[in-house]
């Protein structure tokens, strides 16, 4: 079965590929004549796509999201690889992690219903507890969103981690996540 991502038929638009740096743009045309349709990947850049070296000398730090304490843009996309030294691990905690939503009621089960995100089809991050880049579900991948307390903790599987952050078409704070070896 064909994985269309939103594009196909006649549809013209814009259609933005969450977990790379590099954005893709499709073309096609209707017209009589036209040699069809296109695809073009160009590279993009980014001050939030960082590969991190975690050493015995600097063995933790801070990622954020983009603007964070402020509202990151909408559909803003970061993505972090995380690397500790051979037979170590890495434990992120989340400081804050607002998506979705610019109200926060966390103890009204309106909130509850509405904004907690059990599909996540919205703003998200996905941890993969094993470094890997396709996040693929299962025990080496989480996929957080909505709204999540202060503590909330991951651990590696190994010495490699990547997390994933898509901030959707709603702004708010964004997440704080610090990462040590441990």
């Amino acid at each position: 079965m064909l994985n269309c991502l939103g594009i196909c038929g006649t549809r013209r638009g814009y259609k933005q590929l969450v977990g790379t740096y590099h954005a893709a743009s499709f073309r096609s045309e209707n017209e009589v004549g036209s040699a069809g349709w296109s695809v073009s990947f160009t590279q993009r850049a980014s001050s939030c796509h960082k590969n991190l070296i975690l050493t015995e000398s600097s063995p933790s730090g801070i990622l954020n999201s983009p603007l964070y304490p402020k509202n990151y843009p909408k559909n803003s996309q970061c993505e972090w690889w995380l690397t500790a030294p051979p037979g170590r691990r890495i434990k992120l905690v989340f400081q804050i992690l607002r998506l979705a939503t610019n109200h926060y009621f966390p103890n009204s089960n309106w909130f509850k219903k509405r904004f907690l995100q059990k599909k996540c089809n919205r703003g998200y991050v996905i941890v993969s507890r094993i470094g890997s880049t396709e996040y693929t579900r299962g025990s080496t991948s989480f996929k957080l969103c909505g709204y999540r307390n202060n503590g909330y903790t991951i651990t590696s599987k190994s010495n490699k981690m990547s997390l994933l952050f898509f901030g959707g078409r709603t702004r708010n704070k964004g997440m704080e996540v610090s990462y040590t070896i441990i």
